[in-house]
């Protein structure tokens, strides 16, 4: 599993969702072109669920719909089937905090990795 800066690059096809750079610091850019993301590799060819929670450090004004807020003020994605290897990315809004945030990854209900990605002024 590999974490950084999500985005969209090009080829000759078009657009296309793709890790920009692995780091665990990452601007926050509000262009719609950029954000956070994870890359699952599976170990076998079998379809898998996949959700992660989201460790913020400051409350946002908006959050996304596909995100859902826990009792410890966590947020959880919805799980999502996924086959082979899948990018998972989340856009940045102006008013989201910059600091640390942390994100727990898990494949069929199991923890499989945990990362800290430092989120700083572009």
């Amino acid at each position: 599993m590999r974490f950084g800066r999500a985005g969209v690059s090009r080829d000759a096809d078009g657009p296309y969702p793709t890790l920009l750079d692995e780091s665990d610091v990452v601007p926050r850019q509000v262009d719609g072109v950029s954000g956070i993301g994870f890359v699952v590799i599976p170990s076998s060819a079998a379809p898998y669920s996949v959700y992660s929670v989201h460790r913020l450090p400051g409350a946002p004004r908006t959050v996304g719909k596909s995100l859902d807020l826990q009792p410890d003020g966590s947020f959880r994605t919805r799980a999502e089937s996924a086959q082979g290897a899948c990018l998972f990315s989340f856009a940045f809004d102006a008013d989201d905090p910059l600091g640390t945030y942390g994100i727990d990854v898990y494949v069929d209900g199991r923890l499989v990795r945990s990362a800290e990605i430092r989120v700083v002024a572009p």
